[in-house]
């Protein structure tokens, strides 16, 4: 069930919070800087959309995307909030979304899911290769659940969304997400979970530049 924007809330400054879309991405955005560490890439997107958003234009089924002024959602206009951090998300590979709905929507007033958020955060660290994110499928799932894998609530054999087990074997095996029983992936992310996710994520990057100095 998708919750608006707004249900289920607690007061704004509480750790317990829910994020919704938009604003969860504009979080992971700022806080792994890829506007600094992407302008490049951000500014010649801008100046090849066609190329740049090939891919991206491929999967939507929204007949009204525009490169100037940008619109890449029917519901993300130059009037919406996050509007800047939607589309540098969708410029960088880390946002598609809404695939399964018509028009292909980013509903950036909806709720972030938990999964959804941890899949934007490892993409937005560069902690998954772009085999693990783009190239491998169903079919190069093991042949049965690892023993060690520490989530009693995500299997190798998720219905229609086998792709979680990649993503939180990945994380876990880094140790940004927590060791509880259970992961709840599709429940709403909350300000805490977020920015425990992210710190942890940071850590790791962090730690892997200052190898790569030594």
């Amino acid at each position: 069930m998708a919750y608006a924007y707004g249900e289920r809330l607690d007061p704004y400054n509480y750790p317990s919070r829910i994020l919704s879309r938009g604003e969860t991405v504009e979080i992971i955005i700022k806080s792994f800087e890829l506007n600094i560490k992407e302008r490049s890439f951000l500014q010649s997107c801008k100046s090849e959309p066609d190329y740049c958003f090939f891919t991206f234009s491929a999967m939507s089924d929204y007949d009204g995307i525009s490169f100037s002024p940008m619109q890449l959602y029917p519901d993300v206009t130059l009037n919406t909030r996050y509007y800047d951090s939607i589309n540098t998300a969708t410029m960088l590979g880390l946002a598609h979304g809404m695939q399964s709905m018509e028009g292909t929507p980013f509903l950036p007033q909806h709720v972030m899911t938990r999964i959804q958020a941890l899949k934007l955060i490892m993409g937005a660290s560069d902690l998954m290769t772009w085999k693990e994110k783009f190239e491998l499928s169903e079919a190069d799932l093991p042949s049965r659940q690892p023993d060690n894998f520490v989530y009693s609530d995500v299997t190798i054999y998720y219905p229609e969304n086998w792709w979680y087990f990649r993503y939180l074997k990945r994380a876990n095996e880094l140790d940004i997400t927590p060791e509880n029983e259970k992961f709840l992936p599709n429940e709403p992310v909350t300000v805490s979970e977020l920015n425990d996710m992210i710190s942890n994520a940071l850590k790791v990057t962090e730690s892997n530049e200052q190898i790569q100095e030594v």
